[in-house]
């Protein structure tokens, strides 16, 4: 995976907070924390577990127009590998948006 970052002054990214957009058929046509998955195909993409957490999204977005999931994914800010909680909105039948949040150690 590509470590570049995204772009943290932008309008979609706000600490380890961005907007991403997903079509049905797992491509990205915007992802506000890595500017290198925009335009890419993510279906196969697994999380640091190894599951296929878009086919994931995918699934939930199939059986409800709102959705939460938890997966592993690098942190853009820490750099380290975290547990994100991650709300799916369907925008229409094909196609949904998410933002997600990394989970607290304590």
């Amino acid at each position: 995976m590509n470590e570049k970052k995204g772009n943290k002054e932008g309008r979609f990214q706000f600490k380890d907070f961005y907007l991403f957009v997903i079509y049905m058929d797992g491509n990205v046509p915007f992802h506000g924390g890595e500017e290198a998955l925009t335009g890419k195909n993510m279906i196969d993409l697994k999380d640091s577990a190894g599951k296929y957490f878009i086919k994931d999204f995918i699934k939930l977005m199939e059986e409800s127009n709102t959705s939460w999931k938890e997966y592993y994914w690098r942190n853009y800010e820490t750099q380290k590998v975290e547990m994100k909680l991650t709300y799916l909105k369907k925008f229409n039948e094909n196609i949904f948006i998410g933002c997600g949040a990394y989970q607290p150690r304590y």
